[in-house]
Parts: C-alpha cells; structure tokens; sequence
C-alpha cells in the first residue's frame, strides 16, 4: 500500500485529475460510458502502470550488440572500378 503513494510524476497525475474530470463530466452529463475511461485512467494512477502495464514497452539495452549485421558480406560500391 505504501508503495501506491511514491513515485508520484508528471504522467500519474495527469492520469489522475484526468480520471476525476472525465468521471465527474460522465456523470453531470448522465453519459456513463466515459464511467469506463475515468476507470481505466484513475486505475493506472493509484497503480503506476501506463497503457502496456508496468513497464512492458521498455527495452532490455543489454541485449543489444554493436555489431553489424552483414558486415563481411556486402561491399562498398566503388564507381570508378569495372
């Protein structure tokens, strides 16, 4: 429970005071269908996920090699030379 109360950024409470706005719009105007989008955006702001989950869009870097793909197998393309 603790941990719902840290990290608080930028994107977490724009999701949270968009979640209240829409959910206060839906029901001053009766149209319980943006009910599900206040859901959706005050859900992902009481637990830290964004629209992939907790951080399921990032990439491992350390998987990643420096080394080129065809390197000995293509050749430099030289004009002069027939």
């Amino acid at each position: 429970m603790d941990s719902r109360f840290r990290n608080w950024g930028f994107a977490r409470i724009v999701r949270l005071v968009g979640g209240i706005g829409i959910g206060i719009y839906a029901i001053y105007t009766s149209q319980y269908i943006y009910l599900m989008l206040a859901a959706v955006l005050l859900i992902q702001a009481a637990y830290n996920l964004s629209c992939c989950g907790a951080s399921a869009c990032s990439s491992d870097s350390g998987t990643y090699k420096q080394n080129t793909l065809y390197k000995d197998q293509i050749k430099n393309y030289n004009p002069e030379k027939k």
